[in-house]
């Protein structure tokens, strides 16, 4: 782990000569140098100091006037970090000090310097900059996160109504028209009436899932399993509902009958890869799921040859509710990829994946077969 950075705005002296010896264990110690960092303009006498990146700023009185503004700037850039100053005064002047100067430093040490006042100084600056560090994470994290809820609500709202408006218009056709209905087309209608059933129960599942992961709620618990055999029956669960025209192949290598997996997160993230699969790609076009095993590893891959995903849309493509831009009108929440990622993340493995548009995409999952449960995240 790298030392904070102390900038040190004193010139060569004694009590420039302690601090490097007191605290240098500690912090990187840095100088302003310059010739290296000063920018002078023809016109002007003001000097300005180009950025540099420190955490704590140790200063005596002379210094700290020659460079307020440039500090000011520094401070107000770091914000709402705090960027704290420790002034060096002689003990002669505390008192006299004026306002905008003692607005301008956080703490400060007399001189002569007292080592171990020193260190209680600058220790609690570096917690109060710690504590600022960690306050700002948490608002870039609620703020994310208020993101997110923003999202959730409109795409649930969304999600929700189309399927919900499709049931309401089948009731009330039935409810007004039932007799000029033959069975065939009441059956008919009752099948489109489960399909969105079933449409909405798999959203909420995954809402669910993503909740429980997320929440940390999801407990690792690998054994023992024919992995083989639980892929032919996934394909054929797949087969029977949503693929029936679809040629899914797959193809397996290695010793596969007893593997210590966590099933049903690998059935999950394999469920995800082959509906998209599915989803994203021509029905005339077969999707290839392959099983190896490589040592203490199992490599999952999923292949299509359908749409592929834009390159500048694949960093963001496990983000919670992103879809890549060239979706269309194919219907999705874009849940799933975050929800695999999750679930490969629990089952301490990678996921890669290698796309070009108009081609297809290779989804790849590696995922190691010799933890227990206490080896989970």
């Amino acid at each position: 782990m790298s030392k904070p950075r102390l900038l040190l705005m004193l010139n060569p002296s004694e009590n420039r000569r302690l601090l490097i010896e007191r605290l240098s264990s500690d912090f990187e110690i840095v100088f302003l140098d310059e010739q290296a960092v000063l920018e002078r303009s023809l016109d002007s006498t003001i000097a300005t100091v180009k950025d540099i990146e420190v955490d704590l700023i140790i200063c005596n009185l002379v210094e700290l006037g020659r460079w307020r503004t440039q500090i000011t700037r520094w401070r107000k850039k770091a914000e709402p970090v705090l960027l704290p100053v420790l002034a060096l005064l002689p003990k002669n002047i505390v008192g006299t000090l004026p306002a905008d100067v003692r607005y301008q430093i956080d703490e400060l040490v007399t001189v002569p310097i007292d080592p171990d006042e020193l260190d209680v100084r600058i220790s609690l600056l570096m917690r109060s900059r710690h504590l600022t560090t960690q306050l700002a994470q948490q608002n870039k994290m609620l703020e994310e996160l208020n993101t997110l809820k923003t999202r959730f609500v409109s795409m649930v709202s969304h999600e929700f109504r189309a399927p919900l408006s499709v049931i309401s218009g089948i009731i009330q056709l039935l409810q007004k028209q039932e007799s000029q209905y033959s069975s065939e087309k009441k059956q008919d209608l009752f099948q489109r009436m489960q399909s969105v059933v079933t449409k909405l129960t798999t959203l909420l599942d995954d809402l669910l899932i993503l909740s429980r992961n997320t929440s940390s709620k999801v407990i690792f618990k690998p054994k023992p399993v024919d992995i083989q055999s639980h892929c032919k029956n996934l394909i054929n669960n797949f087969q029977l509902s949503t693929a029936k025209n679809r040629k899914i192949h797959l193809h397996a290598q290695g010793e596969l009958s007893l593997v210590n997996l966590d099933i049903s997160l690998v059935e999950t993230i394999l469920s995800n890869l082959l509906s998209n699969a599915i989803k994203y790609s021509p029905e005339t076009a077969p999707v290839n799921l392959r099983i190896e095993r490589r040592d203490d590893q199992i490599i999952l891959q999923v292949s299509d040859q359908g749409q592929g995903i834009p390159l500048e849309d694949q960093a963001a493509l496990f983000d919670p509710f992103f879809r890549a831009h060239n979706v269309g009108t194919i219907p999705g929440t874009g849940l799933g990829l975050s929800i695999l990622k999750e679930c490969v993340e629990l089952h301490r493995g990678i996921v890669k994946v290698d796309s070009v548009v108009e081609r297809g995409t290779t989804f790849v999952v590696t995922l190691p077969c010799n933890l227990d449960g206490t080896d989970g995240l």
